[in-house]
């Protein structure tokens, strides 16, 4: 393991808890051998509303993420990369006021591949 970060936000809004989560967990892990890279990536966040005074509270939820990339030089690196691998269903509260509906579900596990060029 080349790094390791872990945090824990508690956040007492008082009577503004929309869109604040009270308890917040982040967790990253790298790893490096070689060309390879690997970042493991956790978040829990519990005790969040979708309305001030702790009203219409959304589910607690915890998501799990991963890079693995390959440096095929200096400049070019490919990739791929999974998010949300548990496919954990959620829920989050965005403050748009174009569609009048602020809890935004979100989505299920998502994989992209790719290559990053440095100029």
């Amino acid at each position: 393991m080349d790094d390791a970060q872990a945090g824990y936000t508690y956040f007492d809004a008082g009577e503004h808890t929309q869109g604040r989560p009270r308890d917040k967990v982040d967790l990253n892990v790298n790893f490096n051998i070689s060309k390879w890279s690997l970042s493991l990536n956790g978040m829990y966040v519990g005790n969040y509303y979708s309305q001030d005074n702790k009203q219409e509270r959304l589910n607690d939820f915890a998501v799990v993420s991963a890079k693995l990339s390959f440096a095929v030089n200096d400049n070019i690196k490919l990739f791929v990369d999974g998010e949300n691998l548990t496919n954990q269903e959620y829920e989050i509260f965005l403050d748009r006021d174009a569609d009048n509906y602020s809890i935004t579900k979100m989505p299920g596990t998502a994989v992209y591949f790719g290559t990053q060029i440095k100029f």
